[in-house]
């Protein structure tokens, strides 16, 4: 793992969420007999919604891609874990709700009681421990 790709962890972290409901729309798209026809509305007597075999194949496509994704950053979040396995509570700690919880300084600081202060400067220690010269 690079230093970057903590940052990309923590920046793909808020798309987990958004990730996992455009698969689960797709999927219902899929499983669904048919598509909306106009807009989220259902025409049952026309056969204007049906999904053809072509937009399965992009549906299909498109779950694919956004699987892909998530498992790429739920890599590194397993990278990371392996990585700070022998490290301090606190550091520990810190590294979890920052790079993979996506929380920001003051909320670590009101579950830690350190200020923010303290807290990026253990952030640039931990990093500096992790990615040394770099």
């Amino acid at each position: 793992m690079k230093k970057e790709d903590l940052y990309k962890l923590r920046k793909a972290v808020k798309n987990i969420d958004k990730l996992k409901e455009k698969i689960a729309r797709l999927e219902s798209l899929r499983i669904s007999p048919r598509g909306p026809a106009y807009g989220s509305e259902r025409v049952q007597s026309s056969t204007k919604g049906d999904i053809t075999g072509e937009q399965m194949h992009k549906i299909d496509m498109l779950i694919d891609k956004y699987r892909k994704e998530l498992s790429e950053i739920l890599d590194l979040r397993i990278e990371l874990e392996s990585m700070i396995e022998g490290m301090e509570p606190i550091k520990k700690q810190i590294m979890r709700s920052y790079y993979c919880e996506g929380k920001i300084w003051e909320e670590i600081w009101n579950e830690t009681g350190y200020c923010v202060r303290h807290l990026t400067r253990l952030n640039r220690e931990i990093l500096e421990e992790l990615f040394p010269g770099k």
